[in-house]
């Protein structure tokens, strides 16, 4: 019978330890130091711009935060997502892309309205090797035209017209390993659809080719179409 109670006993003091380790733990837990990160609220899908109404700053125990986290609205508002945030997932910094940033690729880099297209040259239709990357440029065609004759027909008379002014270089591309040669076979544009239109028309039907525009000159001139 001794024995029974001396089990008992000693099952009451376990317990009883227990329960003050757990009581210990929660109030531990209840001690453990607080700070802000930036979380989604739902899940942001790849390629979104990241608004007011998609974050929110939430208290998360310190060793829960990852490094790459924020506790700044600012530096996610207003940013881009380049892969699908879950909800209630820290917003990290290294899933962000400003627009217009190099890392983020040419689609990041488009201005709003515009499109790219990409326009093939040579020596002498790329300026001779001159155009850089951000440089504004014209364009210039020559493509066959309809022209009214003295008699009320119409004929085919090849015209060199200045197709688009002021389009601005997004990239070159095609860089050549013989330094003697041209250093790139093609330059992209950042142009609008309708511009997009006409250079695809001019380069398919007749033979285009870039004029290079001075640093900050922006001024845009009418020109009528010329024939020797």
């Amino acid at each position: 019978m001794k024995k029974i109670y001396l089990i008992a006993l000693l099952f009451a003091v376990l317990t009883g330890v227990a329960v003050f380790n757990y009581a210990e733990y929660l109030q531990a837990s209840s001690r453990r130091e607080m700070e802000s990160a930036v979380v989604a609220i739902n899940r942001i899908p790849e390629n979104t711009l990241i608004t007011e109404d998609m974050v929110e700053l939430r208290k998360l125990p310190v060793e829960s935060i990852n490094p790459l986290a924020t506790n700044k609205l600012p530096l996610v508002l207003g940013k881009i997502s380049n892969s699908a945030i879950e909800a209630n997932e820290q917003v990290l910094t290294s899933r962000l892309i400003k627009k217009g940033a190099d890392e983020g690729g040419l689609a990041y880099k488009i201005p709003d309205g515009k499109r790219a297209i990409t326009m093939a040259v040579d020596d002498i239709s790329g300026v001779a090797g001159n155009i850089k990357k951000s440089n504004h440029i014209d364009v210039i065609a020559s493509i066959m035209m309809d022209q009214v004759k003295k008699d009320g027909t119409i004929e085919k008379v090849a015209k060199t017209i200045l197709l688009l002014q002021n389009i601005e270089v997004l990239s070159i591309n095609g860089a050549n390993s013989d330094t003697s040669k041209l250093g790139y076979s093609n330059i992209t544009l950042a142009v609008t659809p309708e511009e997009a239109a006409k250079l695809f028309y001019a380069e398919t039907s007749g033979k285009v080719t870039a004029v290079l525009r001075p640093i900050l000159e922006t001024d845009v001139k009418s020109m009528a179409p010329y024939a020797p």
